[in-house]
């Protein structure tokens, strides 16, 4: 990846937000290559999470509607949830679908890990496809009330994503890579 002299370097970290396990924020004077010096370069912690694209055994592909806050919308996306200190991205996967849907799955495959933003952090996606899914139970998302099951035909989510309707870029991602590993 070349000489680490290369590579920008914080001259100071400062925290300037800490709401663990939410979200910390830090502001870094970096010093580039060039010799530019860069001050108060913002740099965001947030939790790793997985998202999940299951096939139902009937064609359906489980989706959740919820209101996001930022977006001050309800979104219509892909199961996904925070991963617990110690918990490897898979097991997660499996709680929030079946949290949120009430769907465990037979087959799982790991369609990789991604960043969400290069510059600031922001957290890290695991993407996971799952086949074989079915009803075991009715959803059980906790506190989150305004969460609600939506079962789609896949055929539907195809064409949703073709268009751009999904506002989410993971869940947009994650049906991509879905739609290719399940080979639907």
């Amino acid at each position: 990846m070349g000489d680490h002299n290369q590579y920008w370097r914080a001259r100071e970290t400062r925290l300037l937000v800490d709401r663990s396990p939410h979200v910390r924020v830090f502001e870094e004077d970096l010093d580039l290559p060039s010799g530019a010096f860069i001050p108060g370069w913002l740099k965001v912690e947030l939790p790793d999470f997985a998202i999940i694209f299951a096939l139902l055994e009937d064609g359906q592909v489980p989706l959740v509607r919820q209101y996001r806050r930022a977006l001050d919308a309800f979104t219509l996306e892909l199961p996904a949830g925070g991963i617990e200190t110690g918990e490897i991205p898979l097991i997660t996967a499996q709680r929030e679908l079946r949290e949120e849907t009430g769907v465990e799955a037979a087959e799982w495959f790991s369609m990789g890990s991604f960043t969400l933003d290069a510059n600031r952090g922001c957290g890290v996606m695991h993407a996971f496809a799952a086949r074989g899914a079915h009803q075991v139970a009715a959803p059980d998302h906790g506190d989150l009330g305004d969460l609600s099951l939506c079962l789609m035909p896949l055929e539907e989510v195809r064409q949703r994503w073709r268009k751009g309707q999904f506002p989410l870029a993971p869940t947009m991602l994650t049906i991509g890579l879905g739609l290719q590993v399940l080979s639907v």
